[in-house]
């Protein structure tokens, strides 16, 4: 299994070598196609100028269209939405049979949506400014990167912004093409596969749920990956949203880079080699990445976690228009974030750890993911003033008057007019909201640690 998709790409097949090495020869001939790299005229025999361009494209496409309906193992595409590239790579199974149907499978962006089984739906090859491949009804596989009515990614309206449909560029090897996302403009790889390519996109999948995320990575108090890769010492950092990207920093400089990658059965193929790497190896027994040279990056503690794990635990919450104190718990959100929680039923509210200060901050944030979300929001409970603005909020500081443990006030952190000295659940044009149990001012609040 551990060298699988690498066969993809070069071991010779001469039924596949045969048909992709005629559609660079019949598209040769095409000025369009030159410009794309393709196969030189020089190259080209005599006889493919004596048809019109026209039906050497359409010779080219369904050439093309063979092509794809010739692997009976199907297809593994690796997708890159978005065209700065900023979600990564995902995998794509594809399986083209007749009457212009495929069945789709895929590595799925959103953790909540599994799309790793087999859909139908329709495909068809044309001739549209190039050979373009276009997935033209909707299956939930594909088309969840390019749904605007994800909330994921980009929000609502935007989506993933990906593609459903790729124009022919050239092959690279007999096994690989290479195609271009209509929307996005990336180039991305189509890959025959050796054996049947749902079983590899669920290879792939198992073993990206074995290797590191920025949630597994802080929940064992680490930050990133430390080590060498292609004899350079770095930190790489996974995407905080889980996403398949890397942020690859040198130590020795701070210069920082953006890898996005896609998953492969052994680990990570890089869409562009850093330090003339272009793949990362799982190692399960020791859980790290190594090169094929040997270089090796493990999980690095977290420099900032003794800090944050002060602030972790239980508290009584008071504020000066309770009766009573309320039990809250800081858990571990995210690296350097909590979720507050107890304040009010099914409320979650997140807090920031400044390691700088030593100290964790409450801002303005959205509680729901509603397209009008209710907020929690700054108020100036002196001044009778409220403000969803970003980033406006309240820091920690200790209560020097208590003496009995340790007492933290809110105190405004000073980007805002006003004295931020509350809080407030509100949601835009409509008002205050009392849907978490009532309660939706919180005036003056402090935090006594259990």
């Amino acid at each position: 299994m551990q060298d699988t998709m690498k066969t993809n790409i070069f071991i010779l097949m001469p039924h596949g070598y045969h048909i992709l090495h005629r559609i660079g020869k019949t598209l040769g001939g095409l000025v369009l196609v030159l410009s794309l790299g393709l196969v030189s005229c020089q190259q080209e025999p005599e006889q493919a100028f004596d048809r019109p361009a026209a039906d050497r494209l359409d010779a080219a496409s369904r050439e093309f269209l063979e092509t794809l309906k010739s692997s009976s193992n199907g297809w593994i595409l690796e997708l890159y939405p978005h065209r700065r590239l900023k979600y990564g790579g995902y995998l794509v199974a594809l399986k083209f049979g007749d009457k212009n149907m495929a069945s789709v499978a895929s590595e799925t962006p959103i953790s909540e949506e599994p799309t790793n089984a087999w859909v139908r739906g329709g495909y068809h090859v044309k001739n549209d400014k190039g050979i373009t491949l276009s997935f033209d009804t909707y299956t939930q596989p594909l088309h969840i990167f390019s749904d605007p009515d994800k909330s994921e990614g980009d929000g609502t309206g935007y989506g993933f912004q990906g593609d459903y449909e790729f124009t022919l560029m050239r092959s690279t090897s007999p096994d690989t093409l290479l195609v271009r996302g209509r929307k996005t403009g990336n180039v991305m790889r189509l890959i025959r596969a050796k054996q049947d390519a749902k079983e590899l996109l669920d290879a792939a999948i198992a073993l990206k749920a074995k290797t590191p995320t920025a949630h597994s990575l802080y929940t064992q108090h680490c930050y990133g990956l430390s080590g060498k890769i292609g004899g350079k010492e770095v930190i790489v950092y996974p995407d905080e949203g889980g996403y398949n990207s890397f942020t690859i920093e040198e130590p020795a400089t701070g210069k920082q880079e953006e890898h996005p990658y896609a998953y492969t059965t052994t680990g990570i193929h890089f869409r562009t080699p850093f330090a003339g790497v272009s793949d990362l190896l799982w190692d399960e027994a020791e859980q790290c990445y190594r090169t094929a040279a040997g270089d090796k990056l493990s999980p690095r503690q977290d420099p900032d976690y003794e800090g944050f794990a002060e602030y972790l635990g239980k508290y009584d919450m008071k504020c000066v228009n309770w009766p009573s104190p309320r039990e809250v718990t800081f858990a571990q959100h995210a690296r350097n974030v909590y979720s507050i929680t107890g304040i009010a039923p099914r409320l979650v509210v997140l807090a920031s750890y400044d390691p700088a200060n030593k100290r964790f901050e409450i801002q303005t944030q959205r509680v729901t993911k509603d397209i009008n979300p209710v907020r929690l929001i700054v108020w100036d409970a002196d001044a009778g003033r409220i403000s969803w603005g970003e980033g406006l909020g309240m820091y920690s500081k200790l209560d020097p008057s208590y003496t009995a443990g340790k007492k933290y006030v809110l105190v405004s952190n000073g980007r805002w007019g006003y004295d931020a000295n509350s809080l407030y659940l509100y949601v835009i044009n409509v008002g205050a909201y009392k849907g978490f149990g009532g309660d939706f001012a919180f005036q003056k609040p402090t935090f006594t640690k259990k």
